[in-house]
């Protein structure tokens, strides 16, 4: 239940260019908001890192066009606060469910794999009391969601032309939003929402335009290194809510032999939560023997493998900064880079890089690990440290990173959703149905 006073919220929004993305986002301050009818609104909600990063891989695609990212918990409202709170439930519950298991992690996946009809209803009763937060925003822009609460906030506002960029790959009511048109990223999920009784329409994964333009260079620059027999450079993300800190502390252990003798060389993400930072750093330096570099400032992350032919001073370097924005694009920047990824099955993997997909926060999580592996650019869905452990063998002692590199290759037209969108807006190309 979200409850939200009488007080109206603030009608004046401003915005601001972030120096992270370059996108124009909606603020507390800055310049006043004054949209041309052309414009397009990217709506989002921060719960985790997800939703935010497809936000900024949308709106990376729409650099030549007027457009404003605007995060619903961005600009400080009584309704602002009730999301808030539900944010940090998502977050405390699905930290538990991952450290504890069990009991707790089984109702936390009926929860999140339980997204009925009637689960939509109360989401868009729920979006009525939250219309103040679109106020000061003229219905005729453009909007794109990548948060099902945010489509249903938009369409109940009553905007115009909404876009649901269906976030994974569990078809199930709470991510479709009536009254948008709702994208997907594979055929399959088409068909299941049909099944649902939605029409659909098929655009590609969500990824940003810097990393599909880099796809063939960096895949190319990727099978050099095999070929070369370079260190492993391998990018550890950590989800928003810091939900896996626990088990990626286990797999550094696993990684620790390699790193010894030079074979990898890995970056973890700690992602923004400062008490995350420290339980993992505090794992960090209980590797015997190993040098770790802690990384607190940006200009430093932009120099972690700038240079493809200099290796970093220190086998495991933590990411630990408090801005938002950046620990999300810390892991963009550093994927272009790497030569392996390795982060749970959500949003991010689809990104065009080999990966190693370790445990879910969220059973609905479980189908997006399971195309991945299809595709052939990623392992199945690593749920144990034995598991981690049999695929790095695997990798060390055979050629499954150069078939991963080859599957990316041969994906590339899949990479386009977010692409296809801008075109839809920019030149009124219609998608494909479902």
């Amino acid at each position: 239940m979200v409850c939200c006073s009488s007080r109206k919220a603030k009608r004046e929004l401003y915005s601001s260019i972030d120096p992270v993305t370059g996108s124009r986002f909606l603020t507390a301050q800055g310049d006043l908001f004054k949209p041309t009818p052309n414009a397009v609104l990217v709506l989002t909600l921060r719960m985790g890192f997800g939703h935010l990063r497809i936000a900024h891989c949308m709106a990376s695609w729409l650099e030549d066009q007027e457009s404003y990212v605007y995060d619903l918990l961005a600009v400080p409202t009584p309704e602002t606060e009730s999301l808030r709170r539900l944010e940090k439930l998502y977050s405390t519950v699905s930290r538990m469910a991952s450290a504890t298991g069990g009991p707790v992690e089984w109702a936390f996946d009926k929860v999140l794999t339980s997204g009925t009809a009637n689960t939509q209803s109360k989401l868009r009763d729920m979006a009525l009391k939250l219309q103040p937060l679109m106020q000061g925003i003229p219905l005729d822009l453009t909007v794109i969601v990548t948060h099902a609460v945010a489509g249903h906030i938009a369409v109940e506002a009553g905007f115009k032309k909404v876009i649901n960029l269906v976030v994974d790959n569990h078809a199930q009511h709470f991510n479709a939003v009536p009254g948008a048109i709702n994208a997907v990223q594979a055929g399959a999920l088409g068909v299941a929402y049909a099944k649902l009784g939605y029409q659909t329409v098929l655009a590609g994964h969500w990824v940003g335009k810097r990393l599909v333009d880099g796809i063939r260079s960096d895949t190319a620059r990727r099978m050099q290194r095999i070929r070369a027999k370079k260190p492993r450079r391998l990018i550890i993300s950590i989800g928003g809510a810091g939900a896996q800190e626990e088990f990626i502390s286990k797999i550094l252990g696993t990684l620790q032999p390699g790193m010894t003798e030079g074979a990898w060389q890995v970056v973890l993400n700690c992602g923004d939560i400062a008490s995350t930072q420290e339980k993992l750093t505090a794992a960090a330096k209980q590797l015997d023997g190993l040098d770790v570099e802690v990384v607190t400032e940006w200009d430093r992350v932009l120099e972690i493998w700038a240079d493809d032919e200099q290796e970093l001073a220190c086998p495991l370097a933590l990411v630990c900064i408090q801005d938002k924005t950046k620990a999300i694009a810390t892991t963009d920047v550093l994927i272009e880079r790497c030569d392996m990824a390795c982060f749970k099955p959500a949003e991010i993997a689809f990104y065009p890089v080999p990966k190693l997909l370790i445990r879910r926060v969220g059973a609905h999580e479980a189908a997006t690990a399971v195309r991945c592996a299809e595709l052939g650019e990623a392992t199945s869905e690593l749920r144990t440290v034995a598991e981690f452990e049999q695929t790095l063998t695997l990798i060390e002692t055979t050629d499954l990173l150069s078939q991963m590199n080859r599957a990316v290759l041969a994906n590339e037209d899949q990479y386009l959703g977010c692409k296809r969108i801008c075109q839809t807006i920019t030149s009124g190309t219609k998608l494909g149905n479902n």
